[in-house]
């Protein structure tokens, strides 16, 4: 089951299920610790994306965890992965000077997103809180260069691999419409913001690129941003 079909039974199963709550329980809120599992958006528009992605953003999923301080006030971090690829078909001349023929290259990216930061949100009911959150965000990437489709370990790839310090501001919505057990909810979450990241340096893993004359271990990929519109779905448990 996807967390999308989970998203939307837990929709489904409107506030109505819990019409017989007292009124003592329907004040009583869960603390604002929760656990999730999360699908999301980072947009890529940098120009130098296009030979490290397929499209202008990076789809990936995650893990969210809060901490409740206060009603309102919760601290939340996550973890987030996603991956892209390209290849290219281009020509290559042998040394020969004989006939150009086609050469099939491919690249990879694999990001992990590191997000912090704190959640202020308001309780409109027990199973509906709209938030705001600002969180510092970090992207760890690692892009491959590879000519070989049948070796994870080819010796022809190349490795680079950087950091894009940067943030984001969001806001959404948790809506918590099944009632677990006593202080404990299931539900689900969507929030939509913009983030903003340095640029990331690729810098080869070991050796030195025969393309480059820099020092060993200097040789540089190239550098991407991140810029854009941020999106992130979940479900889990709030409690």
């Amino acid at each position: 089951m996807t967390l999308a079909s989970l998203g939307l039974a837990a929709i489904l199963a409107s506030p109505t299920a819990n019409a017989d709550e007292s009124p003592t329980s329907r004040s009583r809120a869960v603390a604002g610790h929760e656990v999730s599992l999360e699908l999301g958006t980072l947009a890529a528009p940098d120009p130098d994306w296009e030979y490290l992605g397929s499209g202008n953003q990076i789809s990936s999923y995650g893990v969210r965890a809060g901490w409740g301080f206060t009603p309102a006030l919760a601290l939340v971090a996550s973890w987030h992965r996603g991956a892209d690829g390209v290849e290219f078909d281009g020509p290559s001349s042998d040394d020969t000077g004989g006939d150009d023929e086609d050469l099939l290259f491919r690249t990879s990216f694999i990001s992990h997103q590191f997000a912090l930061g704190p959640k202020l949100q308001w309780r409109v009911t027990p199973w509906l809180a709209p938030y705001a959150t600002l969180q510092g965000l970090g992207v760890l990437g690692t892009a491959r260069l590879d000519d070989g489709f049948d070796d994870d370990d080819n010796p022809n790839q190349y490795t680079y691999r950087g950091l894009a310090p940067g943030g984001f501001v969001s806001g959404g919505v948790d809506v918590k419409p099944v009632r677990l057990a006593k202080g404990m909810r299931l539900g689900t979450h969507i929030e939509l913001g913009y983030a903003l990241t340095g640029r990331m340096r690729l810098v080869q893993e070991g050796g030195r690129d025969p393309a480059s004359t820099d020092e060993p271990g200097t040789a540089q990929l190239g550098a991407v941003g991140f810029r854009g519109f941020t999106m992130r779905f979940g479900v889990g448990v709030h409690f």
